[in-house]
């Protein structure tokens, strides 16, 4: 639906997590700030899926931590292109490339009730936190003292709605972990439309120091975390991301031009520790996937995983190829 799309414009090698945890309550740490419900170190990553539909986002850029505001940029292969924010205790800022405030995403100071307000373009936007003190159930954790926003935007009417419309976003963020659920309702519904509501959820992911997720029980694309511009920044060149498919406790990932041989990735989980037998095999039917005799293929093991990666030179030379190995290697370390 366009007035999704248009939503997403408002608003616009990695170690993360920590030890196997077990479903149990993670309590937030005593004194929670701004910056804990927006965490952007270089590499953390979240895994969402709304209306059966999934993909990742990562941080790909951000600015030294002692840094006031510091940049942060997103990246994510479900939007249109990167996300530029300005991030200090005073506010999260979404930004245009050249910095410039473009809408506030959460705001100082912390307390139930504060409001806020911003424009975007002829877009009037108003939030305001309803409660500091919900709880989530997040990849098998249980997490307090979320945060809920309520932000409405409105319309005027025009292009892309025929009459005033307001786009009105319930979020929850978690102290440690960021945004985990966001529902989003259309009024009055857009002429045509086969849904007004929408419904974001986290599903997994790998956050730096944050209350690291449950192992889960089966292992696939919701675990293993690799959006386009990671591979985009190994090959050096503008290498989109075309598909994902499950495999027996894996997931294999494929990049490029549809119709011709693709980048591919495949992680797979084993019973015991992973071997070079397991990866070598591995390997070897990500190249037979690739299909075509002129090709690179590297494979990597990470204590219960084997990880492959396989690409004709034209989409990424073989020592461009092998920079993704650290990477592919800590999206999948416990």
């Amino acid at each position: 639906m366009r007035s999704f799309a248009l939503s997403m414009i408002l608003f616009a090698a990695c170690e993360c997590g920590s030890e196997e945890s077990e479903p149990e309550p993670s309590e937030a740490p005593e004194a929670v700030d701004l910056l804990s419900y927006f965490p952007s170190a270089r590499g953390d990553r979240w895994r969402y899926e709304a209306a059966g539909e999934k993909a990742t986002r990562a941080i790909s850029y951000a600015d030294d931590v002692n840094a006031s505001p510091r940049r942060v940029i997103m990246t994510g292969d479900d939007l249109m292109g990167a996300r530029f924010h300005e991030v200090s205790e005073e506010a999260v800022l979404l930004v245009t490339p050249e910095g410039e405030p473009i809408g506030t995403l959460l705001d100082a100071p912390l307390e139930e009730g504060h409001e806020w307000s911003y424009l975007f373009g002829d877009v009037g936007c108003e939030a305001r936190y309803t409660s500091l003190n919900e709880t989530a159930e997040v990849a098998g954790i249980t997490v307090e003292r979320c945060l809920e926003v309520e932000r409405t935007c409105t319309h005027p009417a025009g292009n892309p709605f025929p009459v005033d419309t307001s786009e009105i976003h319930t979020e929850l963020y978690c102290p440690g972990i960021g945004r985990v659920r966001e529902h989003t309702r259309i009024e009055p519904p857009p002429p045509g439309s086969e849904s007004a509501e929408r419904e974001d959820q986290l599903v997994f992911y790998r956050v730096l120091d944050s209350p690291a997720p449950v192992v889960p029980e089966h292992f696939g694309c919701d675990h293993f975390l690799l959006v386009q511009a990671d591979v985009r920044a190994a090959c050096g060149r503008a290498i989109s991301r075309v598909g994902e498919e499950e495999l027996d406790e894996g997931c294999r990932m494929t990049f490029g031009i549809p119709g011709r041989p693709l980048l591919t990735v495949a992680g797979q989980r084993y019973e015991e520790e992973a071997t070079q037998a397991d990866a070598d095999v591995l390997e070897n039917g990500t190249a037979a996937v690739v299909g075509t005799d002129e090709l690179a293929s590297y494979g990597y093991l990470q204590e219960r995983h084997a990880i492959a990666v396989a690409s004709p030179p034209e989409l990424c030379a073989a020592d461009q190829l092998d920079r993704l190995g650290p990477l592919l290697q800590s999206l999948v370390r416990r």
